[in-house]
Formats: structure tokens, sequence, C-alpha cells
């Protein structure tokens, strides 16, 4: 005859193969989603992907999406309370984290930007021209037709009116220049 009060006390003991750590598989199938979606501005640059940017993004996302969704629903019914844990907080970590990088002004292109400098300065370094220097490249494009088509060039000014000589320039098209610090600038002009 079993003693009640054993029983009680087993049923009240955590899943022993519910891991005491949190795992980390889910936070990197979202910092993987995130990475995607942090470079595919530079994506669409880079192999002129226009609507295909739908289709890289979007399997992706849906099939991680399940994954989550699933993760969930087989901890909770496995009762996994670390495990579940693990994975409902895996989103909220890696796309905070995303959100943070973008309204900080870290994005796919001051990525780029940063890997690129040292060859951008030695340019520069190279004009020899009388100051104040200016000097512009062509950083690429996206879009296509029937969709928006925005052109990315980055700018070198000593004067740094950067702003004022784009505003004057932009015909029909809304134009922003970010500002990179050593007078670069990143301007980028969107046509609708």
């Amino acid at each position: 005859m079993t003693d009640p009060l054993d029983h009680a006390t087993t049923s009240s003991m955590p899943n022993q193969s519910d891991s005491k750590f949190i795992s980390p598989f889910h936070i990197l199938l979202q910092m993987a989603l995130a990475v995607l979606f942090f470079f595919a501005n530079e994506l669409d640059r880079i192999f002129n992907l226009w609507l295909l940017l739908i289709p890289v993004i979007g399997i992706p996302t849906i099939i991680i999406g399940v994954a989550w969704i699933v993760a969930i629903f087989r901890n909770l019914i496995q009762g996994k309370w670390i495990r579940l844990a693990s994975v409902v907080i895996a989103p909220l970590i890696v796309w905070s984290i995303y959100i943070g990088l973008q309204r900080s002004g870290i994005d796919s292109h001051w990525v780029r930007f940063q890997f690129n400098k040292s060859s951008y300065e030695s340019t520069v370094h190279a004009l020899g021209s009388p100051h104040p220097q200016h000097y512009s490249w062509e950083w690429g494009s996206t879009g296509g037709a029937a969709v928006v088509n925005i052109f990315y060039i980055l700018v070198y000014d000593e004067t740094d009116q950067v702003a004022l000589r784009e505003s004057e320039k932009s015909e029909g098209g809304d134009t922003s220049v970010k500002n990179y610090g050593n007078h670069f600038y990143l301007v980028t002009r969107v046509y609708q």
C-alpha cells in the first residue's frame, strides 16, 4: 500500500526532464531571424531582390513563428516550465535588442560604413584637392517598378552642408541625411 503523502510530494516535484537552465535554442532562432531583418535592406541592394525580398524574409519568419508556437504548447503540455519560460522570453529579449539598435542609429548601413570606413578615408586623403573637400560614393539602390525606389549615396563633405545641398537637389523625392561623423553622411533619396 502506498502512502498518499508520498504521491503528493512526488507530483509537486518539477519535471525531471526540465532543465534547470534556460534553453538558448529559441533565442538563437530569434537572433537568426533578427539578423535577417537587420540586413534585409543590404540583401535587397546587393542581390536586387525587389519583390523576392518578401519570401526571403517571410518564409523563415513563418517557419520560426510556427516552431515558437509549437514549442510553447509542447512545453506547456509537458509541464516544462523553465523551458516554456525560455521559449516565451526569447523574442522579447532579441527583438528589444533589435529595436534598441535601430533607435540608436545602428543599422545595416552603419555596419557597412564601419567595415569600409578606412577605404573611404583613404580615398579622401588621396584626393589632394583644396579644402573644403567634397566627394561621394554611389551606394546602390533598392526597389523596382510599381514600388518605392530608394537610392543611397555616401558623401564626404568638409563643409557639413550636405543636408542643405541635398534638399536643394531633391526633385520630387524625399531626401534624408544621416551623419556618420568625421564629415561622412549617408544621403537617402526615396521616390514613390
